[in-house]
């Protein structure tokens, strides 16, 4: 048994001859092709120093380093969302402002080395936006603005929508009365007691932003 531990291969196609010559100078070869493969290049280095998380202002800064052997001939950025460029820059790269829209922004960062090796990253951003809408508030029962009855008391109930969600749904009359009522999207109903006249009731909604939307309504007690 023969072995060779080491052949030297040049990049590309390779030709190897096996001669055995035996004691009366007989030969016998054989021949082998082997394919040596270029080595991918080594990649860049690439750090991104902004850091991922939320944030409420639509615009932020994208900055990081990248380094190579040859060098870095260019950094490219790209949001997902919209919106692609290239940093100012190489091996300290600055983006000073970059559009954000609402929700997940996915930030892919490429770095180029001048030999062609490529590295790329990815930061991801929330564009978190403050809701400023008050929810939906309509009061089912009594069906009008203003009622009458001899009871003493009326049961109010009705429904409330918000895209945030609604919190809670609370009520206060003019007698000095409040409460919550049960429920939030469909409330109530809530018992108000009343006094004898003219009774107040309004009913407020609010959603998890901390917005408002109110609904008055007016029972007289006879």
């Amino acid at each position: 048994m023969w072995r060779f531990d080491s052949v030297p291969l040049a990049v590309g196609l390779n030709r190897i001859s096996v001669v055995a010559t035996d004691g009366a100078a007989a030969r016998v070869a054989r021949e082998f092709l082997v394919t040596r493969e270029e080595a991918p290049p080594e990649p860049p280095v690439l750090r991104i120093a902004t850091v991922a998380g939320r944030v409420s202002t639509p615009a932020i800064t994208l900055e990081g380093t990248a380094a190579h052997s040859s060098g870095i001939g260019r950094v490219l950025w790209v949001n997902d969302r919209g919106g692609s460029g290239q940093a100012s820059g190489t091996t300290s790269w600055r983006v000073p402002a970059i559009t954000l829209q609402p929700g997940l922004n996915r930030l892919t960062v490429t770095a180029y080395a001048i030999a062609g090796a490529t590295k790329s990253a990815v930061l991801t951003m929330e564009l978190v936006t403050r809701d400023t809408t008050a929810p939906s508030l309509t009061v089912i029962a009594p069906s009008g603005a203003s009622t009458s009855t001899s009871d003493a008391s009326i049961a109010i109930r009705g429904t409330a929508r918000d895209d945030v969600g609604v919190v809670e749904v609370t009520w206060e009359s003019s007698t000095g009365a409040r409460g919550t009522a049960p429920g939030t999207t469909s409330w109530g109903p809530a018992t108000v007691p009343l006094l004898v006249g003219t009774n107040r009731i309004t009913v407020r909604a609010k959603d998890a932003a901390g917005n408002i939307a109110w609904r008055a309504i007016t029972v007289t007690r006879k």
